[in-house]
């Protein structure tokens, strides 16, 4: 059966005090028969929907109807409550103005004079003051900033100081190894690198010693290092060729080929030779300088006539100076080369000496390649009887 409505009592109509029918109870009463109703016809369509397709089609179309109505409502309430806003908008406006003359009307009154009020009360003032708000947060803002660059810097500098103490923790030179010496002992070579007080960390004596410019123990010419583990590295040496030595404090002084003094051991370095004549301060005589003689160009000569006897297998007992004129003694044969021209002078020694050795067995002599020239090829030899005599 059908819901049959409920009659609305005329007192349901009267406001709260039964006498004058209000608008809110006016509306309490509208809604709830509005919802009674439509409670009633939605059942009706739920109970004539399973009868037949004509109630079903009744039933959408109820339900579109409804949900176009909604649509409506919903619209008009949102239209209703931006009005609404831009009215309560211009209102607030309106009471500051008014607020702000009334406050103008209470200025006069209480001080006995017209004028304008103090900015402090005025819109400008307001404004003024709002802007010194937003000057103070951007200070205040400014300020957090600066010091989250101050924390973030000393929290980068605690950090590089926990990586360079793990680095030299790790990396602690322990153990030098030395190879490639002949000469220089590899102790010698290891107090050398270890003056050096950043040398205990040998990622820095690998970087520091493959350098050109590094400072290099008198006789070594070269020095490569190779880090085998973090805690262990090896020097590879490569030792200077000598141009030759003298007599220094019962021991055997090595000079290289700019006169350097490299060297000084008790043993004799063969293919080195002694070199005789030369002046020398021995009280300033320091190794890794320069041999302190009177004419240094001597040390050109001598490097130049070491380095041409190397390559023509030329060992001579022993090289005489006299000023810049060199002699080379081969078993009591002194050839004199004079200070220049060495390379043609050296190519007529060794046929010289095997041919004199052949016939001339056991004889001593001078034999004269001071003033020889290719255009000139005599060469003159004077036995020392034949001068004696």
């Amino acid at each position: 059966m059908a819901g049959k409505e409920r009659p609305v009592h005329p007192q349901n109509l009267a406001g709260s005090d039964g006498r004058n029918p209000g608008r809110k109870a006016e509306g309490k009463v509208r809604h709830g028969a509005e919802d009674r109703k439509v409670h009633v016809e939605q059942s009706n369509m739920y109970r004539r929907a399973g009868t037949g397709r004509q109630g079903r089609e009744e039933l959408r179309t109820n339900a579109y109807r409804q949900g176009r109505e909604e649509q409506r409502t919903n619209a008009h309430r949102q239209d209703r409550m931006k009005k609404r806003g831009n009215a309560n908008r211009r209102g607030a406006e309106n009471h500051g103005n008014v607020r702000e003359d009334r406050s103008s009307r209470r200025y006069t009154e209480q001080n006995g004079r017209g004028g304008r009020i103090p900015d402090r009360f005025s819109q400008e003032g307001m404004q003024r003051h709002s802007m010194d708000s937003d000057r103070k947060r951007e200070k205040k803002k400014h300020g957090k900033s600066v010091w989250r660059y101050v924390t973030r810097f000393f929290f980068g500098i605690l950090g590089i100081g926990a990586i360079g103490s793990l680095l030299l923790f790790l990396f602690e030179t322990r153990q030098i190894v030395v190879s490639g010496n002949q000469y220089c002992t590899e102790q010698e070579v290891t107090q050398w690198l270890r003056q050096d007080p950043y040398s205990r960390n040998s990622l820095y004596v690998l970087w520091r010693y493959n350098q050109k410019e590094a400072e290099l123990p008198p006789a070594v010419e070269q020095v490569k290092v190779v880090l085998r583990s973090p805690r262990k590295v090896e020097v590879q040496v490569k030792e200077k060729v000598f141009a030759g030595r003298i007599e220094y404090r019962e021991q055997s002084l090595y000079f290289d080929r700019k006169g350097v003094a490299s060297l000084v051991a008790p043993d004799v370095i063969e293919g080195v030779p002694y070199v005789e004549g030369l002046e020398i301060e021995t009280e300033k005589l320091r190794l890794g300088e320069v041999l302190p003689i009177t004419d240094k160009e001597v040390f050109s000569g001598i490097g130049m006539l070491t380095e041409l006897l190397g390559k023509r297998e030329l060992v001579p007992d022993k090289i005489t100076c006299t000023g810049t004129e060199i002699t080379l003694h081969f078993n009591g044969i002194r050839a004199q080369i004079g200070s220049g021209g060495f390379p043609e002078k050296l190519a007529q020694i060794p046929p010289i000496l095997e041919k004199m050795n052949g016939l001339y067995a056991g004889q001593t002599g001078v034999l004269h390649l001071e003033n020889y020239s290719v255009s000139d090829g005599s060469i003159r030899f004077v036995p020392d009887t034949a001068a004696g005599g």
